[in-house]
This record gives structure tokens, C-alpha cells and sequence, in this order.
């Protein structure tokens, strides 16, 4: 059987790949189908849906679960809230991790049904013990802002934490703001610093925002109250939750 992966990886081959994949696809295999909707979401959206669409008909797990994104994101595909809830709940079914973000996403945004902060913390919870980062930095959002619950923002801290031990970079930003004010922990700043530059690192754009307006200072980096209290306010508002398609396509564009 073909190495999908490897042909993937393989520097300068882009175009042999995407014929092996059309070869191996059109064969009927479900893998193959996936790896093309990964290399259609930012060029071809419309593309990637169809790959999607057809790897979903044959199980594909991932793909399942991108096909909720996809209606849920309005990318490649109308917008439609109820098809982004079937396809949310098909991946349930299996345990996709994703799909439970989803199906949280959508009582957090009130997208399909009534906006319930406790029943998208229950899905974000499950998400996350599957080790599903992006659900994580959901559960301290919640937490910290909170809408539609009592704020409780000690445990969304240490929810960050968490998810920025994991590798999760909006976790990352957010723990380094919460050091760096000394947000319901002792001020840090050097801890602060080393956080949302990992952040940045990894292209967050508030991260990199963040960094320009602190000033170094030996090993350290100044941040205002106001400043850092801004920044945590805007990362937990309600109106910075929906998922845009640029997240939409981040999932996509790797193996999850």
C-alpha cells in the first residue's frame, strides 16, 4: 500500500504526490482522498470539501470531522449550522476529539441551538480528556470571561497552564499575560516572556502584537496593568469565540 504520508513529505514532488493521491482516490482509498483535501483548503476550499465529503462516506475520522468545520466555518461550502451539528455528532459517534470541540463551539456560539456556556464547557471537558489542546484554551476561556456562567478565574488560569504545557499557543499567549499582570498568580516576567514568545513563535498574532509593545529589560519584559488587562479581556471576550475559517484551515492542514 502507499506510504500517503511520505509521498506528502517529499520535497519538490508536490505534483507527482497529488496524482498519486488522485490514482490512490480514485481507487477507493479513503487516506488518499484526505490527503488531497488537505492540499486544497486555502486554494481550493470548494476541493477540499468534495475530498472531504468522499472520505467521510468511507469513515474516514478526520474528514468527518472537518466536514462539521467546514459547514460549521462556511469554508468551501455554505454555511449551515445544521449540517455542521450532523456532521459534528457522526464524529461523536467514533470519539473524534474535534467533533467534540465542535459540537461545544456550537452551544458556546448558540449556532444550531440556544448558547448554554455549561453544556459547551461539558463538550470542551471531553474534549480535552482526549488531549485536544484547542478545547482546553475553550474551557479557561469560559472560565475567565465568564459568560453565561460565574467567572471562576483561578481554575481558568490553571486551565491555560495546562493547555500551554501541551503545546497549545492561544494557552501560551494567555498564561504569558496572566504572569506578566500577575492575574490570579505571582508576577513573572520572565516566565511571561518566555511563554509569549513561543506564542509568537507559533504565529499568534496577538502574541506578536504583545511583544511589540513590551520593552526589554535585561531578561525581562515590561507590560502595564492596563496593557495586560486589555489583552486578557480581548482574548476572553465572547465576541473573539467563533471559529473563523483560518482556524478551520489550520485544523485541517494537519493531522489532529
Amino acid at each position: 500500500m502507499c506510504d500517503f504520508d511520505m509521498v506528502s513529505r517529499a520535497e519538490g514532488k508536490q505534483a507527482r504526490a497529488e496524482a498519486a493521491f488522485h490514482y490512490a482516490a480514485r481507487s477507493g482509498h479513503a487516506e488518499a482522498m484526505w490527503a488531497l483535501c488537505k492540499m486544497y483548503p486555502s486554494v481550493h476550499p470548494q476541493l477540499a470539501a468534495r475530498w472531504a465529503m468522499k472520505a467521510a462516506d468511507r469513515g474516514h475520522s478526520l474528514a468527518i470531522a472537518a466536514l462539521g468545520l467546514f459547514h460549521h466555518c462556511g469554508v468551501g461550502v455554505p454555511a449551515d449550522a445544521e449540517k455542521a451539528m450532523y456532521w459534528h455528532r457522526q464524529g461523536v459517534a467514533i470519539d473524534n476529539q474535534v467533533s467534540l470541540w465542535g459540537i461545544g463551539l456550537m452551544h458556546s456560539e448558540g449556532l444550531g441551538t440556544d448558547a448554554n456556556t455549561p453544556e459547551a464547557l461539558r463538550w470542551f471537558r471531553k474534549a480535552a480528556g482526549f488531549g485536544f489542546t484547542r478545547a482546553i484554551d475553550h474551557i479557561g476561556r469560559d472560565l475567565w470571561s465568564g459568560c453565561g456562567i460565574r467567572a471562576n478565574r483561578p481554575p481558568a488560569l490553571r486551565w491555560w497552564r495546562k493547555g500551554a504545557e501541551a503545546g497549545d499557543a492561544q494557552s501560551m499567549f494567555k498564561l504569558g499575560l496572566c504572569l506578566c499582570e500577575g492575574s490570579c498568580t505571582a508576577i513573572d516576567r520572565v516566565g511571561a516572556a518566555a511563554w509569549m514568545r513561543r506564542a509568537a513563535g507559533m504565529r499568534i498574532p496577538e502574541a506578536i502584537a504583545t511583544l511589540n509593545d513590551w520593552l526589554p529589560t535585561g531578561e525581562e519584559l515590561e507590560l502595564s496593568s492596563a496593557q495586560a488587562s486589555m489583552w486578557l479581556d480581548k482574548a476572553a471576550a465572547p465576541e473573539g469565540r467563533p471559529v473563523t475559517a483560518l482556524v478551520c484551515r489550520s485544523l485541517i492542514a494537519r493531522r489532529v
